[in-house]
């Protein structure tokens, strides 16, 4: 018999604190610029260092809540509450139905939520047949932020059961205290996750800065802009001040240019479709792309579509880069949308790959913003200064291949269709010729 020393067997949870780039990106802390909007709804550009792995724990509890709206319309509360000093969080929902709290079956003598939050590859986003539209997909989510905390706590009042369910897991979720039963009576059922992130493992130090509080907060109030109007959306007891994509947009500040959807209704989120609003961008800043896949922030298939659909209509099949660019600097975009089981790069869903064949809607006509994106001064002078530094370059190389013999001759500009074409000689007097 013979051993293998060199090799190791892990289990689910070893091999993601062993890796967690694989699930929920670098724990390593890079510089991360972005355009959000504060609890308060003010416009800001936020520059914070975080990890894609701190990022992504949050943001996986987040989701859940979020796909909670989709599941059961009587939601009504999403509460975050963070405090930087500890840096402990708590994500709070509310609504008619939440997760069972019996044992997983008969034959398994489990909870159904310590299932959910503790086990990797278990969740209701499996069926393929029924493809919500939601942001979760694999069967990781909140077990990862689990397995990357210090502590993860689950708290669930089920008003159907009528019962309450707390249970507290440790040291990277190594640790699993059986769960806390209560009687519960109220009509409204809810389910809070509460959790200290591994800051160590994470790559991040405690206190939390004001960069990265905004950072998170942005997050959050990206919420109020992808669900119905009717949740309330809070952070630290402050109720974001608005709801829905459009009044999302106008606090960013650029004069509106087109606002479009696929929805009959501007609420109606729990259906494949997407809204979109074209805006003029303000001077001063970086151009803003926002775009919420059931309610995930990323980059990908759709943003790219709608970028490149814009560009035809505004320039034309295969523009020079330079008008590409100057296109993008002038405008703003956001995108709100839903679809059947996105498909996306990698467990930290930064760029979604689904193709628009299977997005089940297409990017509404863009005819209209390419009218008046063709008319913003702003976006006329740039195109008029860049054929004027396109013409100055024709001329200098044709001068230039003139010679010695008109390079002293003041104000002379050479003919460039020299020899292509008949020419026709115009005598004029002074500065006109």
């Amino acid at each position: 018999m013979t051993d293998a020393p060199q090799y190791e067997w892990l289990d689910n949870r070893e091999a993601i604190l062993k890796r967690p780039d694989t699930h929920v990106g670098s724990v390593v802390p890079r510089d991360v610029e972005r355009a959000v909007l504060g609890v308060d709804g003010a416009a800001k550009v936020v520059r914070a260092f975080v990890s894609p792995a701190f990022e992504k724990t949050f943001d996986e509890v987040y989701t859940n809540a979020l796909d909670h709206a989709i599941r059961d319309n009587s939601m009504r509360k999403l509460e975050v509450h963070l405090n930087q000093a500890t840096g402990v969080f708590h994500v709070k929902n509310d609504g008619a139905t939440t997760i069972p709290t019996g044992n997983w079956s008969a034959d398994v003598a489990i909870p159904i939520p310590q299932v959910l939050f503790h086990e990797l590859n278990s969740g209701s986003n499996f069926d393929d047949g029924r493809k919500e539209m939601v942001g979760g997909r694999n069967g990781v989510g909140a077990k990862v932020t689990n397995y990357m905390s210090k502590w993860f706590r689950v708290s669930i009042q089920n008003a159907a059961e009528q019962m309450t369910y707390a249970q507290r897991f440790a040291d990277n979720g190594s640790v699993v205290h059986p769960p806390q039963y209560s009687r519960y009576t109220n009509k409204t059922s809810w389910i809070e996750i509460s959790w200290l992130p591994d800051y160590a493992r994470l790559g991040m130090s405690l206190p939390l800065d004001n960069a990265v509080r905004d950072f998170l907060v942005g997050r959050v109030v990206d919420g109020a802009a992808c669900m119905s109007k009717k949740v309330n959306v809070s952070f630290n007891g402050t109720a974001v001040p608005f709801k829905g994509l459009k009044n999302y947009v106008e606090r960013f500040g650029g004069a509106p240019i087109d606002s479009l959807s696929t929805w009959a209704k501007e609420d109606d989120v729990a259906s494949p479709g997407m809204q979109l609003v074209v805006t003029e961008a303000p001077g001063g800043r970086e151009p803003v792309r926002v775009c919420l896949v059931n309610g995930v922030r990323c980059k990908g298939t759709i943003l790219d579509a709608v970028e490149r659909e814009l560009g035809n209509k505004v320039l034309g099949q295969k523009p020079p880069k330079a008008k590409e660019e100057i296109l993008a600097s002038c405008v703003d975009l956001f995108v709100v949308a839903r679809m059947k089981s996105p498909r996306f790069d990698a467990q930290s869903k930064s760029l979604l790959e689904t193709p628009s064949k299977d997005w089940g809607f297409a990017v509404p006509s863009l005819d209209n913003a390419a009218k008046k994106v063709l008319k913003l001064d702003r976006f006329v002078q740039s195109m008029e200064a860049l054929a004027m530094r396109l013409d100055s370059k024709v001329v200098a190389k044709a001068q230039k291949s003139t010679g010695a013999r008109t390079a002293n001759i003041p104000k002379y500009e050479r003919a460039l269709q020299v020899g292509k074409k008949p020419c026709t000689l115009f005598l004029t007097e002074g500065d006109s010729a």
